[in-house]
């Protein structure tokens, strides 16, 4: 994984300019692939009426309990509640969650990008962490829009009732906010709160969502089936991770952070060789991630309990859908960094791989945590703990051999000796399983090229490997063959999509 940190705390006043450097850093190097990927990730900020809120008209006074509840409401709890609860300690919280404007934790980096016009504004639950990076509570937080300028405020709790400035004392934030909205009430800044801007389409309701039977699970998470209902009123199986679950522990910030960090890429991933992300549930913990509903096992599965029953052209078709899947990820300008047989699922119909974990799916130049446990990293990742789209390409090379093997291209070689010889043997690689092509010897030799410039990429890759295998897909699609026929002959580098 990537060491990512902690989010920047944004100042009280960030122009337009310095909110994209701060909270934004584009992983492209092209200029146009840059701009569409970055519209994307920004998205369309959605904005309400008077109609389509959702406040409840009712007062219900803060007690003054709040603080002590306040503090501990973010505790995690083995079960996944089935009605819908607080994510803070007061009854007025109750109104909170219901507003369209408050998105829970959403992530600041993710906050900041919604606001467009002055006038927006939203609210967030800010995490606070205890000396275990525990989050234990957060602090809510009103993010606005001013004069071109990204502002914030705390929101003060009073046994009485809750404020911004100190003087005027309302006894909900709804009420705050519609009083604000309703008089044209200035904050202290001189800013009007005039369009909330709501949830996003990633953003999960947990009205629209049932949870079924729990699947798996360890420490730091846990995997639920279910079912997601939208306003197609469409229900279709999906997969539930909460992101914090019991045995006596909770969510930390860090472990949330990383989580963020590829849901944030992966949602805008939309390959049928790519596990897709649906959304994330905000507003109360547990927090959920739902993704697509994957009823199959993986490849290192699936050797341990059925070796032997691939066919060669069976092994070559997972290491095509491979290759497709990272040219993929490569054009959209991210990389993977921990490709195994963990992260790869298979399939008995098209498609017959994806990837269902885009791993520290990042920016070129990134660097990897000193714990990233992935045996198969490239030697100067090793080294330097770099990783780019040639170190991707190496990992690749030792998947493909380790789908001919069934099995670690390094058997039961230790780590800290795989590592020893990359560093001293300059063409240390893992054998060759028996029955293997011999294109297939001849690919994985130049992905395990020690100079990385001279490793090929992803999409030489897979035109390669279509020469030497049947899929009738890969045969009817006229359109894919030219993309890569083109691409092999002149060697330029493509700057759309993979045609789907």
């Amino acid at each position: 994984m990537l060491s990512t940190g902690r989010p920047p705390s944004p100042a009280s006043c960030l122009s337009g300019s310095q909110r994209s450097e701060s909270f934004i850093q584009s992983p492209l190097s092209s200029g146009r692939n840059e701009c569409s990927l970055r519209k994307r990730m920004i998205l369309a900020p959605r904005r309400m009426d008077s109609s389509d809120s959702s406040e409840s008209s009712s007062i219900v006074s803060i007690s003054s309990e709040c603080s002590s509840e306040f503090a501990s409401s973010f505790v995690m709890s083995d079960e996944i509640p089935k009605s819908e609860t607080m994510v803070f300690g007061h009854k007025g919280a109750d109104h909170l969650n219901r507003a369209p404007y408050f998105h829970g934790l959403l992530p600041v980096e993710d906050a900041v990008l919604l606001l467009e016009d002055d006038g927006d504004f939203l609210v967030i639950a800010d995490p606070r962490t205890d000396e275990k990076d525990r989050i234990v509570s957060a602090v809510l937080k009103l993010f606005y829009q001013h004069n071109g300028k990204i502002w914030h405020e705390e929101f003060v709790f009073r046994p009485y009732g809750v404020t911004l400035d100190q003087e005027e004392v309302f006894p909900t934030i709804v009420e705050l906010i519609r009083a604000h909205r309703a008089k044209k009430r200035r904050l202290r800044t001189g800013a009007l709160l005039i369009s909330p801007v709501g949830r996003q389409p990633w953003e999960v309701k947990r009205s629209e969502l049932r949870i079924g039977r729990f699947l798996a699970g360890d420490k730091l998470s846990k995997l639920n089936v279910g079912w997601l209902s939208r306003r197609t009123r469409q229900t279709q199986p999906v997969a539930v991770v909460s992101a914090s679950c019991g045995w006596g522990t909770v969510l930390t910030k860090t472990f949330w952070e990383t989580t963020m960090k590829r849901i944030r890429v992966q949602k805008l991933m939309s390959h049928p060789n790519i596990m897709a992300i649906y959304g994330v549930a905000f507003n109360r913990a547990p927090i959920l991630v739902v993704s697509e509903y994957i009823d199959s096992e993986s490849l290192e599965s699936f050797f341990k309990n059925s070796p032997n029953t691939l066919s060669v052209a069976m092994k070559l078709a997972l290491c095509f859908d491979i290759a497709l899947a990272m040219n993929y990820v490569h054009v959209s300008g991210f990389l993977h960094g921990s490709l195994d047989l963990s992260n790869v699922h298979i399939f008995e119909s098209y498609p017959l791989a994806k990837i269902v974990d885009l791993g520290v799916m990042v920016g070129r130049g990134n660097r990897l945590e000193d714990e990233a446990e992935d045996r198969l990293m490239a030697p100067e990742v090793v080294e330097t703990g770099v990783v780019s789209e040639k170190s991707d390409i190496w990992s690749i090379g030792m998947l493909f051999n380790a789908i001919f093997k069934e099995g670690d291209p390094y058997g039961k070689t230790s780590k800290r000796k795989i590592h020893r010889r990359l560093a001293e043997q300059r063409n240390y690689e893992p054998d060759f399983p028996y029955g293997i092509p011999s294109e297939m010897m001849k690919i994985n030799r130049e992905c395990w090229e020690y100079k990385s410039k001279n490793r090929p990429n992803a999409a030489n890759l897979a035109f390669r490997l279509s020469k030497y295998m049947e899929i009738e897909r890969f045969r009817k699609n006229d359109e894919l063959y030219s993309f890569y026929r083109k691409y092999y002959e002149v060697g330029d580098k493509p700057t759309v999509h993979l045609p789907r």
